[in-house]
């Protein structure tokens, strides 16, 4: 479930990969502690000769709380998703200010008031990325496609997908996790969930999508205008016995099962890219 490695990668992906890494790799570590500490207590039973269903089983608990640490694990990989995408346009308009002009109007008045080039190119790029807080993943796909001749996502399924992904976020951070009408009208298979609380996700899949749409964004974003790689050094111990075929037969296993997944569950959907 970790991310592909560093390799000719950008900082803002760097950073989203080390922050995501880590916190998944929290969450693994709850679960071991969990499976210690029931492997202990079942010995200890077997040399004292206690009843071990009279003690809690700390993995039956991790099973009954799967439904909040989804929800964490949801929140914080798509928190990071999205500052990414916003690191990694703030990176582009300072390689490539040029491109800012078809993506920002700067006012007059900062114009003049600005010291020089590079104050004015740092308004511009601040001024779009805080305004990305206000958009919504779809819109800001059709910005950077029209603007930037740039597809964030060239899968559909990876966009609907990363477009439910936000939409949970929200609700789940702002409504109590509760289906509202705007996470319907963004993902069809909420429709008739509004007022309740959404369950209808696997947020393991949904989290590998957004993982594995960072790595296809910044793979795709550098060859076509040349950015910088990344100089942060990203551990990723867990992928010392994963050479690159391998890593490559996951990510293809991955997606192949996140467009499947996603198909049956909106067979009477059409899917298709908003241009």
């Amino acid at each position: 479930m970790c991310n592909p490695r560093a390799g000719e990668t950008t900082d803002p992906y760097r950073i989203f990969t080390s922050r995501v890494h880590s916190f998944w790799h929290f969450i693994g570590r709850i679960y071991k502690v969990a499976s210690r500490m029931d492997e202990t207590l079942d010995s200890l039973s077997e040399i004292y000769k206690f009843d071990r269903n009279d003690l809690m089983r700390y993995s039956d608990r991790l099973t009954e709380d799967r439904g909040i640490i989804g929800e964490l694990l949801l929140t914080r990989t798509t928190d990071a998703f999205l500052t990414y995408v916003s690191r990694l346009l703030g990176l582009l308009f300072r390689e490539k200010p040029e491109i800012l002009q078809n993506v920002v109007t700067v006012p007059l008045a900062a114009v003049l008031n600005a010291p020089d080039k590079d104050s004015i190119i740092g308004y511009a790029v601040d001024k779009y990325v805080q305004d990305l807080s206000y958009k919504s993943l779809r819109d800001l796909y059709r910005d950077i496609k029209n603007k930037c001749d740039f597809q964030l996502f060239t899968d559909v399924a990876v966009l609907n997908t990363a477009v439910e992904a936000v939409g949970l976020r929200n609700v789940i951070v702002h409504n109590n996790s509760v289906v509202d009408e705007r996470l319907a009208r963004d993902a069809a298979k909420y429709g008739n969930s509004i007022g309740h609380v959404a369950t209808q996700y696997n947020a393991l899949d949904m989290m590998s999508t957004l993982i594995l749409a960072a790595f296809d964004i910044d793979t795709r974003a550098r060859a076509k205008w040349g950015l910088p790689q990344g100089v942060l050094k990203v551990s990723h111990e867990c992928h010392i016995y994963e050479n690159d075929i391998e890593a490559n037969e996951r990510r293809t296993r991955v997606l192949a099962h996140v467009r499947k997944s996603h198909t049956e569950s909106n067979e009477n959907e059409t899917q298709t890219i908003a241009e």
